[in-house]
């Protein structure tokens, strides 16, 4: 008669019994495998949902006030299109024109300040000057940075579009305003000023 090697030995066990368990090892390994798979593709397919979710949100850059609504909530828009307008009163973009000499000078200056090491580069400082701005009557005079010298002449007088960011600390000016555009020669106080801020 057959003789088992587990009635010999009952340490042992037979090899249809270790296959069984070896196989229901590697079933479990695979199951694991599996789910895990499964588990990174529903992460993806959740980070692709919230990428098309952010798609039906408006997100501006910055803080401000909103000015003007262009569209309706539920409206349909097309990516480009103007949903909002919104101000920051704190820091006002301020516009003028300067001749064609002045605007080349700027645009070295500009590149310059672009091409310094520093962590916080060289900036071209501007004062805006509003007369009778103030409670007493005396002019407004706020500093901030050249932020772009056009390429084109705007006029036939060979004039160049320029503006500048000011700070508008105590939002004492608002838009609309009229008032004078200086831009001040690196090395100057203001300019020293900014660029150590």
């Amino acid at each position: 008669s057959d003789v088992c090697s587990s009635d010999l030995n009952p340490k042992t066990f037979p090899l249809i019994d270790i296959l069984k368990v070896k196989l229901a090892w590697d079933k479990a390994v695979l199951e694991k495998e599996a789910a895990t798979h499964r588990h990174d593709v529903n992460l993806l397919k959740r980070d692709e949902a919230q990428a098309q979710l952010d798609t039906y949100q408006v997100k501006a850059p910055f803080s401000g006030i909103v000015t003007r609504v262009h569209r309706s909530p539920g409206e349909a828009v097309r990516q480009g299109d103007q949903v909002l307008e919104l101000v920051n009163p704190g820091l006002l973009r301020v516009e003028g024109v300067v001749g064609l000499r002045e605007a080349q000078q700027l645009r070295r200056e500009m590149a310059a300040a672009r091409g310094t090491a520093s962590s916080s580069p060289t900036v071209v400082a501007v004062e805006v000057v509003v007369e009778g701005a103030t409670t007493d009557g005396d002019p407004l005079v706020l500093e901030g940075e050249l932020k772009f010298v056009g390429v084109k002449s705007e006029s036939t007088r060979n004039e160049v579009r320029v503006w500048a960011e000011v700070r508008n600390p105590d939002e004492a000016l608002c838009a609309g305003l009229r008032g004078t555009l200086r831009i001040l020669p690196p090395g100057s106080a203001a300019s020293s000023r900014l660029q150590s801020n």
